[in-house]
């Protein structure tokens, strides 16, 4: 008995120095023979031994993450990718590869800005299969779509015509018509614009100073989920040692942990109180309130409404109400001082920016001077749905 255990105890010492001394090449070499059999789980075991020994091998984590979306672990596949996209942002099939797990989850947002990131940095439309049944899928084509009209409108022949032989690669390759793309991407873009409306009209970015003597700047992302009501404020600084922090809860919950919570001491008095001014201000809470007055207006439908008018059919007239809706802002908050429109004005920009960073460089382009400005708040007239966007808000008191 004693010599049997010893010989165990031999062969597996032996077992786990030869384990030792595998190197990180080895493992992922054995990960890829995994990975071309098809065999995802192995695969991953073996991209998890690299990683051990190589933290640093972008592969490993790229491969992983394609392993993970082949076994529809899709939030794992998107840490990897997040990783590999962080060290490596110019490396188009990362983003194609995050946008297909993105539309496996249903977040057809994301999947649609990874898809344009992606195209735009040279992705070889040749590797891209479309199940026309997957909504995932479509997107892809109507990322493409999208670039041909935003680009038609900013007057890019060549841009549009690579595009445009981009789709048609797309389409050849897997038995899809023009027809079906246009037809998928007119019936689906509201929704995608109205989902990025409601993520932007629910944040706000900012930054405050801590400390009278020396003030050192602190930078706040809040987000406010709409359905709930509950807030997620982000932030970090030096006190932080620049890490982020993020305390959740309702608006009491917020200012109960800002002041008597583990962190406390991140926060001074004069910087609550700018907090708790800003919540007041989330611009997709202040419209849903003004809505349900006798009378109040739609401003996120009615935004919704203009921009998917434009990016369906991107017309002069379509482009210059949204530059109105832009324009109205800046007069209401930047000359008038409103603080709730300057808040909404960088809410609509970060939309336009979502959709499209060209278009909403051009947008800011256009209305650079007073004189434009104004002309373009004048388009909306003949509408009295819009003077929303010019009317000053003050939060009622409690």
């Amino acid at each position: 008995m004693k010599k049997t255990v010893l010989i165990s105890f031999l062969f597996a010492a032996i077992l786990a120095n030869t384990f030792a001394q595998t190197t990180a090449q080895e493992w992922f070499n054995k990960a890829d023979e995994y990975f071309q059999k098809n065999d995802y789980n192995n695969a991953i075991k073996a991209y998890n031994e690299t990683l051990k020994r190589d933290g640093n091998n972008l592969n490993a984590y790229l491969f992983r993450g394609f392993s993970y979306y082949k076994i529809k672990n899709y939030d794992a596949a998107i840490a990897d990718l997040d990783i590999v996209i962080e060290n490596a942002p110019d490396y188009p099939n990362a983003y194609v590869q995050r946008g297909d797990a993105y539309g496996a989850k249903g977040v057809y947002t994301k999947a649609l800005t990874d898809y344009k990131e992606g195209l735009e940095l040279g992705y070889d439309a040749n590797s891209f299969g479309v199940d026309k049944s997957n909504k995932g899928d479509m997107w892809f084509c109507g990322a493409i779509y999208m670039e041909i009209l935003i680009n038609r409108f900013l007057g890019r022949n060549d841009t549009v015509a690579k595009y445009e032989n981009t789709l048609k690669t797309v389409c050849d390759k897997n038995s899809l018509s023009r027809a079906e793309v246009e037809t998928f991407y007119s019936g689906n873009i509201r929704g995608i614009i109205s989902d990025i409306v409601f993520e932007e009209f629910s944040k706000i970015s900012f930054s405050l100073d801590k400390g009278a003597v020396s003030p050192q700047n602190v930078d706040f992302v809040l987000v406010r989920d709409p359905g709930n009501g509950k807030n997620f404020l982000a932030y970090s600084s030096v006190f932080t040692q620049n890490k982020t922090k993020i305390i959740s809860g309702s608006n009491d919950d917020l200012l109960r942990e800002m002041k008597t919570g583990k962190n406390k001491s991140d926060f001074d008095q004069e910087m609550i109180d700018d907090i708790v001014t800003i919540l007041s201000f989330v611009p997709s809470s202040v419209y849903a309130g003004i809505k349900q007055k006798p009378g109040g207006a739609d401003a996120i439908g009615l935004i919704t409404d203009t921009l998917t008018n434009f990016f369906t059919d991107p017309t002069r007239a379509n482009y210059e109400k949204v530059a109105g809706i832009h324009s109205r802002y800046w007069f209401t908050g930047f000359e008038n001082k409103d603080l709730f429109a300057q808040i909404a004005s960088n809410s609509y920009i970060d939309t336009l920016r979502a959709l499209s960073n060209d278009f909403a460089n051009k947008t800011n382009q256009d209305i650079s001077s007073r004189q434009e400005k104004l002309r373009l708040s004048k388009v909306l007239d003949s509408d009295a749905r819009y003077n929303i966007f010019s009317t000053p808000y003050t939060p009622e008191k409690k």
